[in-house]
């Protein structure tokens, strides 16, 4: 007995040792916790992430369009310090997108009694990472469609290796027989701030303005704001038009000379030079000029014997009207030579009534030989009831706090306007809710854009792209404002020798937003009636608005979680109509229709 024991466990050792030997070399152990969260919300435990279908799951599903792009977030959760990397296999392109943190106060300026979060919104094209024992990170699969991808279900895999093992999620795509139009249906509008990389980037110290290098780093900003749909550039005729609320300095791009006699002259070069960049990267519908009431009330000349005079004018004064007429003219015939008359704005930011009146009354009344003008453009954060007066401006931005609800003399105020061929805009800024700061949820920005649209207005308009605080990539604060209310970009590392501008989770979503709204456009458009157009009709033109509370370091965000979740339920509807909509849309010859991807 004991020798047939001893026998067959010498059989067992064989055998064992012959699996070992066809095994592959090493041996997978339990993977790390991954699962699939929602892009809404930063947190994964926030009451608004049960929104999302596919909270907590390890398959997500996804309706696209071709030439579309989609966003799923997961979640990764290590028990040890290890090593991350993720990749992906599917017949369609999906990319992996690591989400860096950064820190963001909850308070407003100054508050030091604010608390801080970890927000991760710093988007990363990578695949790799490293983890602490006990971490919890974030990244997005981007999923794309390019043109011409034949309508049908792909299925992707996406896993996730570190040290201990492998882990897998699954992506469904559902691509129907559609084409995204490449043109936006709304105008985007996020004012620029080129002056910062030169303090920013160790590879600019000493730069001057508009360098080579400077120019190379400016183009790549700028072709992403493009891609995202900007299609206006933000100029400055005077410094400090906004009365220096950002943190590095905002000289004028166009300077203002005089000398000894009085005479004035104005200088190009650095306008030119913007100008022409941000034309190149496609951003080329609209020049904006801040500001003929800049909140100084004052210009700056460089004086012939080299000194600066601060100059204070007061608004609607004979020597206002005289120095800015000056200006203006020389303005219009320097635009006119470079072909840049017709797109050209004076913008006017949030000022009291009396002087907008002031400076349209000027500008309109200057014109060239031909009879052409300057266009004018303002921003208000109260409800413009002047019809006579805002006819007068080509282009208005009403701040979110100021569009009133259940209003008919409001949106009689819109409705004129569109048929005027008068653009209006919507924006928002610090102290408005829903809004886009870093620790705001992702929702709202996609919210912002359904709402606007919903209410009949024709774009959105938000400062800041990258006016970017002292440190950005390791803390948003801000002497002024809410973290992260000054940029949707953020900036490489400082130490980089070829620096490329960054996403952020909220420029992601702003970007979303607005290819939803494309896909309405063609889908009202195109879709025979019945019960999908009717329905999608609806849902479009009645988005539901949540309100926010200032919080006790003078903050505006969500007034408790039913105002964010709200807002998730609001994104959420209008995702999942659209998609019925895309899919009831009759078939094209040869198409392959699989309705489950919505079911």
């Amino acid at each position: 007995m004991k020798k047939n024991t001893k026998k067959n466990c010498f059989l067992w050792i064989v055998m064992l040792a012959v699996i070992v030997m066809i095994l592959p070399c090493r041996i997978v152990a339990e993977g790390p916790v991954c699962y699939f969260t929602y892009t809404g919300t930063h947190n994964p435990e926030d009451p608004g992430s049960e929104v999302y279908a596919w909270q907590g799951s390890m398959s997500a599903e996804a309706v696209l369009w071709q030439n579309d792009t989609a966003y799923f977030k997961a979640v990764i959760e290590s028990a040890e310090q290890t090593h991350v990397t993720v990749n992906t296999e599917c017949n369609l392109p999906l990319d992996i997108l690591v989400l860096d943190e950064t820190l963001a106060s909850l308070g407003a300026g100054e508050n030091t009694g604010a608390p801080y979060v970890t927000v991760p919104e710093i988007v990363k094209e990578t695949n790799t990472l490293e983890m602490a024992a006990g971490e919890r990170r974030q990244f997005l699969i981007r999923a794309q469609v390019p043109a011409g991808t034949p309508a049908g279900t792909y299925d992707g895999t996406v896993t996730v290796e570190t040290e201990s093992g492998i882990s897998t999620l699954a992506v469904h795509l559902q691509v129907v027989g559609l084409s995204l139009p490449e043109e936006n249906t709304l105008s985007l509008n996020l004012w620029q701030y080129p002056y910062a990389p030169l303090r920013y980037y160790a590879c600019l110290q000493g730069e001057e303005p508009f360098s080579a290098k400077h120019r190379e780093i400016l183009l790549d900003e700028m072709r992403k704001y493009a891609e995202l749909g900007g299609e206006s550039i933000t100029v400055t005729a005077v410094d400090e038009a906004w009365g220096h609320q950002t943190y590095d300095d905002y000289p004028a791009m166009i300077r203002w000379h005089k000398d000894n006699d009085g005479w004035m002259w104005f200088d190009y070069t650095q306008f030119d030079a913007w100008v022409s960049l941000c034309m190149e990267a496609g951003v080329d519908e609209r020049i904006d000029t801040f500001s003929i009431l800049p909140w100084s009330s004052a210009v700056t000349f460089d004086m012939e014997d080299g000194s600066k005079v601060n100059y204070p004018l007061s608004v609607g004064s004979q020597e206002w009207r005289d120095v800015w007429g000056t200006f203006l003219m020389d303005y219009m015939y320097h635009l006119n030579e470079k072909g840049w008359l017709d797109r050209t704005y004076i913008f006017i930011d949030e000022r009291d009534i009396a002087s907008v009146q002031a400076a349209v009354d000027l500008v309109r009344s200057l014109k060239l030989e031909d009879g052409r003008g300057l266009k004018l453009a303002t921003a208000v954060n109260r409800i413009p009831r002047e019809t006579e007066l805002f006819d007068q401006i080509d282009y208005v931005s009403v701040s979110l706090a100021a569009v009133p609800e259940n209003d008919p003399e409001f949106d009689t105020f819109l409705q004129h306007r569109h048929e005027t061929g008068l653009e209006t805009t919507m924006y928002t800024c610090s102290t408005n809710y829903p809004n886009s700061f870093a620790a705001s949820d992702p929702a709202e920005s996609v919210w912002t854009v359904h709402y606007l649209a919903s209410r009949g207005f024709d774009g959105f308009l938000r400062w800041a792209l990258d006016a970017w605080p002292a440190d950005p990539l390791h803390t948003l604060d801000y002497r002024l404002f809410e973290a992260g209310d000054t940029l949707l970009f953020y900036p490489d590392e400082a130490d980089a020798d070829s620096p490329q501008a960054r996403d952020s989770i909220r420029s992601l979503m702003l970007a979303q937003g607005m290819r939803d709204m494309r896909k309405v456009s063609y889908l009202l458009e195109h879709m025979p009636e019945g019960a999908e157009k009717t329905a999608l009709q609806e849902t479009a033109e009645n988005i539901r608005r949540s309100y926010g509370n200032f919080n006790a370091w003078g903050a505006m965000y969500a007034s408790g979680p039913d105002a964010s979740v709200l807002i998730c339920e609001e994104n959420e509807a209008f995702r999942a109509c659209v998609d019925q909509a895309s899919l009831a849309m009759p078939a094209q010859a040869g198409t392959v229709w699989k309705k489950n991807a919505c079911e």
